[in-house]
C-alpha cells in the first residue's frame, strides 16, 4: 500500500512536470514489485530526458545482467563507461564482448574517456580489453605500462597475478596475492583468484598453512579465512557442477572428482571453524558456516554451528537465523516451540519487526493455536505493511 501511493505519487508529478528523478524513482518501486518491464521502461525515460542520470544506467546493466541478456548488459555498461568509466568493471564489460568488432567498439570507448581519467586505469582497463580478445602481445604491453605508473595499485597488481597464472607461474601469482590479500582481506575476488592459483586444485591441502603465514589483527585473519572457506566451497561446487553436465566422463574420472570434493568439503570445514574460533564476534563467519551446512543438507550441523555461537554470546542476528531453520526443517512440536521462544526473545528486542511478528504468526499456526495466530495475522493486516514478496 505505501509502495502503491508513493507509485500515485510520483506519477502525479509527471503530469505536472515530465523529469527524469521521478521515473527513476518509479523504476526502483517497480524493481521492488517485481514488476520488471515496467521498472525497465521508467529507467528508460530517466535515461531520455536526461542522458547523464548515471544511476539508471547502472541499474538497467544490473538487470539486463539478472536476466542474462549479455548484449543489453553489454550495451549498458558501454554507456556507463561514458558518464564514470572508473566505476565500471571494464574486464566484465570485456568478458561480454564476443566479436573483434565489440572488442574495438569497447576499446574506442575507452579512448573515448582518456581525457578524464587516471592513465594507469586507463592502461590497465585497456589490458583487460586485448587480453580477452586474445591479442597477448597488446594486453602485456598495456598491463606493463600501468603497473609501471603506479607499481603499489591493488587491482592492478591483481590483474598482474590473474596474468601470471594465465602463463602459468603460479608461484609468482600466489606471492603476489599473499600479499594483496594482507592488505584487503575482505576483497573476495582476491580469493577466488589465489583458488585458481593451484591448477586443478592440485596443493590446495596447503591452502590453509599459506593463509596462517599472512599476520594480521584478529579481526582481519578471522574474514581471511570466511571468505577463504566460501571461495573454495564455490570452487568446489563448481568441479560438481562440471561432472554432473558431463555424460561422456568416464566412472574413473567422476569417482577421482568425487573424491577431490570430499577433500575440499574438509578444507572449507577446517576454514569457517578457524574464522570462528579467531574471532569469536565474527558473526559474519557463524552465518556463512551455518548457511554452508544448509546448502550441503547437514541440517544439524547447521543448527549446532549457530546454538554453540548462541550459547557464548547473545547476537540478535544468530537468534534470527535459528527460527528459520527449525520451522522449515523439523516437522516436531518442540522445533516448533523452541523457534516461537526465539522469536518472542527477538520480539522483546525489536517489537516493531515486521518479519519477525509474521514468523511468530506463522509458528502458531504450525501449533494448531488457531486462535492466537489468527489474531497475530489481523494485527498485522491493520498495519498495512507492503511486503512485495
Amino acid at each position: 500500500k505505501q509502495l502503491t501511493k508513493s507509485e500515485k505519487l510520483y506519477q502525479q508529478a509527471l503530469r505536472i512536470k515530465q523529469d527524469a528523478l521521478p521515473y527513476y524513482r518509479l523504476g526502483e518501486i517497480y524493481q521492488s514489485m517485481n514488476r520488471i518491464t515496467e521498472a525497465k521502461e521508467a529507467f528508460q525515460k530517466c535515461l531520455t530526458l536526461d542522458k547523464t542520470f548515471e544511476a539508471a544506467c547502472m541499474k538497467l546493466a544490473e538487470m539486463a545482467c539478472e536476466e542474462q541478456n549479455r548484449t543489453a548488459e553489454r550495451n549498458w555498461l558501454l554507456q556507463w563507461i561514458q558518464l564514470n568509466p572508473m566505476e565500471v568493471n571494464v574486464e566484465h564489460a570485456a568478458s561480454l564482448c564476443e566479436t573483434e568488432k565489440e572488442y574495438e567498439e569497447l576499446l574506442e570507448v575507452l579512448k573515448s574517456v582518456e581525457e578524464i581519467v587516471l592513465p594507469q586505469w586507463l592502461a590497465d582497463s585497456q589490458a583487460h580489453v586485448y587480453r580477452l580478445k586474445g591479442d597477448i602481445s597488446q594486453a602485456e604491453t598495456y598491463l606493463e605500462k600501468a603497473l609501471e605508473l603506479d607499481p603499489q595499485n591493488l587491482v592492478i597488481r591483481h590483474h598482474q597475478a590473474k596474468w601470471l597464472i594465465m602463463e602459468h607461474r603460479y608461484e609468482e601469482a600466489r606471492t603476489i596475492l599473499t600479499e594483496l590479500l594482507s592488505e584487503d582481506p575482505e576483497d573476495y575476488a582476491l580469493f577466488q583468484t589465489f583458488i585458481s592459483s593451484f591448477p586443478n586444485g592440485k596443493k590446495l591441502s596447503g591452502l590453509t598453512a599459506n593463509l596462517k603465514k599472512i599476520k594480521m589483527e584478529k579481526r582481519s585473519k578471522s574474514m581471511l579465512f570466511k571468505n577463504a572457506a566460501e571461495a573454495l566451497n564455490e570452487y568446489a561446487d563448481s568441479i560438481v557442477e562440471e561432472q554432473q553436465g558431463s555424460i561422456f566422463k568416464r566412472s574413473l574420472a567422476k569417482f577421482k572428482a568425487k573424491a577431490k570434493t570430499v577433500t575440499l568439503l574438509g578444507l572449507t570445514i577446517e576454514l569457517y571453524e578457524l574464522a570462528i574460533k579467531t574471532d569469536r564476534n565474527n558473526k559474519e563467519a557463524v552465518h556463512a558456516f551455518a548457511a554452508f551446512y544448509e546448502e550441503k543438507g547437514l541440517i544439524e550441523d547447521s543448527i549446532t554451528v549457530l546454538k554453540k555461537s548462541l550459547h557464548q554470546s547473545w547476537d540478535f542476528d544468530v537468534a534470527y537465523h535459528l527460527p528459520n531453520i527449525l520451522v522449515n526443517t523439523h516437522e516436531n512440536e518442540q522445533a516448533a516451540h523452541e523457534a516461537l521462544n526465539l522469536v518472542q526473545k527477538l520480539l522483546e528486542q525489536q517489537p516493531y519487526h515486521i518479519d519477525l511478528q509474521i514468523y511468530g504468526a506463522f509458528i502458531l499456526s504450525r501449533l494448531e493455536e488457531v486462535e492466537k495466530s489468527e489474531a497475530a495475522f489481523q494485527e498485522l493486516l491493520q498495519q498495512e505493511i507492503y511486503q512485495p514478496d
